[in-house]
């Protein structure tokens, strides 16, 4: 039997269930698509042939409480045709004195994964990752079953230098490790060593943070774009004011075919497919580059987007945001 296509170097697009027409259009990137939701394997069969063709991964969002049993969700994947099952999901919770929180999450779920053959998913506090680094390590590699990682944090996961240095240690030494919901950051897990990235187009499928967590979201509500130049995520209305301060930016990709980001400050413009092509560019340029060279590489290329911060290239902001800062200096 051939190996899964998500457990070896890929990425996909982390889609909700209840957005049918947006995993069609993602599906058409990547090497796999991922659908959240208990709904996701009722979505795929029903979905068109070019969605079905493509290999799938389904996050039952179990970490939000939703109650799925693991052997009805195993067997609903599997009659969806799944590249791999992955257990309904638990959430991890951050607990600085006590790691037995940690080893018996991963012990209750490796039990189970092994009875299913699956995948054991994870939505686990990134503090795990920055300040217990090693211990997750040692936890997760003891399961010896594929992981499946869901950053959780209310803002960025991985805005800590810390976070990005465990991160890179995971990657490295833990076979088959995924980074699911997040953002463009687990790409360089993949360049480090992981198998697979699927990566969300809103702030709510680039990482989850628990209900506790959730901001009230106020103002400034215009298109958030990924600029591929600048290896992060800015509002149009940002974008605009650089436009006004000098230089226009505009993007080379199929998307938008040198035109001007600008215009989707009008909301009647959608910029899924900017958003689709810009960071599909970056995975495809990283990922296919040799094993040996995609850390490096993906190193090199955060570095050359810091240094086009702050600089006359045009007015835009003078300083990289977190993540982007650590892992430019990693």
């Amino acid at each position: 039997m051939s190996l899964p296509v998500t457990l070896s170097t890929s990425f996909s697009f982390y889609v909700r269930e209840t957005k049918p027409d947006l995993i069609s259009r993602a599906a058409a990137f990547g090497d796999a698509i991922t659908i959240a939701g208990a709904k996701g394997p009722d979505v795929y069969r029903r979905a068109s042939d070019r969605v079905r063709v493509k290999p799938v991964l389904f996050d039952g969002e179990g970490y939000r409480g939703r109650d799925l049993d693991p052997t009805n969700w195993a067997a609903a994947q599997r009659a969806a045709g799944a590249d791999r099952v992955l257990l309904p999901g638990l959430l991890v919770v951050w607990d600085k004195d006590d790691q037995s929180t940690l080893t018996n999450a991963v012990e209750s779920q490796t039990t189970i994964a092994h009875d299913l053959d699956a995948t054991i998913l994870l939505a686990i506090d990134s503090r795990w990752v920055a300040n217990r680094a090693a211990l997750l390590m040692d936890t997760l590699l003891s399961a010896d079953r594929p992981i499946a990682l869901v950053p959780t944090h209310r803002d960025d996961p991985l805005g800590s230098a810390q976070a990005v240095t465990g991160l890179k240690s995971l990657c490295s030494c833990v076979p088959l490790l995924s980074i699911l919901r997040s953002d463009h950051g687990a790409i360089g897990g993949v360049a480090y060593g992981g198998v697979h990235a699927s990566m969300g187009l809103t702030t709510g499928t680039r990482h989850y943070a628990p209900p506790a967590f959730h901001p009230q979201t106020f103002g400034d509500r215009s298109a958030r774009l990924f600029l591929r130049d600048l290896i992060d995520w800015y509002r149009a209305s940002e974008i605009a004011g650089w436009i006004a301060g000098g230089v226009p930016v505009t993007c080379s990709l199929p998307c938008c075919a040198g035109r001007r980001l600008e215009r989707y400050l009008d909301p009647q413009v959608d910029p899924t497919d900017h958003n689709l092509h810009s960071l599909a560019d970056f995975a495809d340029y990283i990922l296919g580059a040799e094993p040996t060279d995609r850390a490096s590489l993906f190193i090199t290329t955060c570095r050359e987007a810091v240094n086009r911060y702050g600089t006359g290239w045009f007015r835009g902001p003078t300083d990289p945001k977190a993540q982007l800062r650590s892992w430019a200096l990693s």
